[in-house]
Parts: structure tokens; sequence; C-alpha cells
């Protein structure tokens, strides 16, 4: 697991995410990262955000993932589970590369440039019988078409891809 200076001996909370929406987060990133000319590494399983984008084999921005099995149009907002968008964020200032969220509703795929935590509130996911959580929303149309590319920048001090995989 690739473990972060500041989360050293940290135990993971468990998530409920299955082998098979893993694979389907990265069939997504692999898809979104050809357009725009990147690569994408999928984290492992119970770290807190879901990938790192590369461009010429430095890290260049963070990716968040979220699928979701309803229309863009459904609602005015969507929300994230706050605690992956602080550690998405932290991660993205040290090294000065921007996290973005990607969604992928059941009619388009969008992505948000996200530097902030958006307005807090706490939902849950009933379904499962989760209880309320903190989460983050954000207004759909804060989120920009696929075609459109995130603005990466190569990370503060040029962290290549062979240093981060040690």
């Amino acid at each position: 697991m690739l473990v972060w200076g500041i989360y050293e001996g940290m135990v993971m909370s468990t998530w409920n995410e299955t082998d098979e929406q893993r694979e389907a987060e990265r069939r997504l990133m692999n898809r979104i990262a050809k357009p725009w000319d990147v690569s994408i590494m999928q984290h492992e399983k119970g770290d807190r955000i879901d990938g790192t984008v590369f461009e010429a084999r430095t890290i260049c921005g963070f990716v968040e993932v979220k699928r979701r099995t309803i229309r863009s149009s459904d609602y005015p907002d969507v929300f994230i589970d706050t605690d992956k968008i602080v550690h998405g964020l932290e991660r993205s200032q040290l090294l000065s590369v921007p996290l973005i969220v990607l969604i992928e509703w059941t009619d388009t795929v969008m992505w948000r440039l996200t530097t902030d935590l958006g307005r807090i509130g706490y939902n849950g996911n009933r379904a499962r019988g989760d209880a309320d959580d903190r989460v983050s929303y954000y207004m759909i149309n804060e989120f920009q078409p696929c075609t459109f590319r995130p603005p990466f920048v190569a990370a503060r001090d040029a962290v290549l891809v062979d240093e981060y995989m040690q």
C-alpha cells in the first residue's frame, strides 16, 4: 500500500468497494487518460483517493473517481465523502498539483478541479443502512465535460514516477 508520511501507521477505514467497482473505476480512468494525453495509476484498495495522474513520467495531479447510477440532471448537486476530499487536497497541496474529481453518471462523464471542501453536510447510503457521514456537496454545473482537459501541472520538484513508486 502507498504510504504517505503523515499517514504512516494509520489504520485505513474499511471501504464498501468491491473488486468489480474498482475494475469499473480503473476502466474509466484508462478511458479518460487517453484523450487527456496522460496516464492514471490506480491506488491500492483502501487508499483514501483513487489515482495519481502522470504526464511524461511526472506527477501532475490526483483523481478521485465516483460512479453514479443516476443521470447528471437528476439532482443539482453531488456529494462525496469529505474525508476523501481532505486527503486528496492534502496530497495535491503537498506537491502543488490539482485534485480532480471525476464522476460518471449514466448519461455523461464530467470532472471538477477541486480546491475546497464544498458545502459540508451529512448523508449516508440508505440502501446499505450506513450512518450519516460528513460529505462535501458540489454543484453539478461546476463540472466540466471530459472533452476539456483539466489544468494539470508538473509536481513541485518534479516527482518522477520511479521515485513515487518506491
